[in-house]
């Protein structure tokens, strides 16, 4: 589950919000995988994507790229 999302940054402007599930990262399922694991596969080089498969409150599911960024 989504805890947060910081303003300005990717997650925020492909509008991702509290509560809503993330699936899988680059492929990489994360029903057993924990916050720190889904944390480490949304981490890369400044400038590369991470195709995030994301499932709203009304379960609609969104494929969505985004960018890496410097925090």
């Amino acid at each position: 589950m989504v805890r947060a999302v910081n303003p300005w940054l990717p997650a925020e402007r492909a509008q991702i919000d509290v509560g809503d599930a993330l699936l899988s990262i680059d492929g990489h399922d994360l029903s057993r995988l924990g916050p720190r694991a889904a944390t480490f596969l949304l981490r890369g080089p400044v400038g590369s994507t991470a195709e995030v498969v994301i499932e709203s409150a009304d379960k609609a599911r969104r494929t969505l790229s985004l960018s890496r960024v410097a925090r």
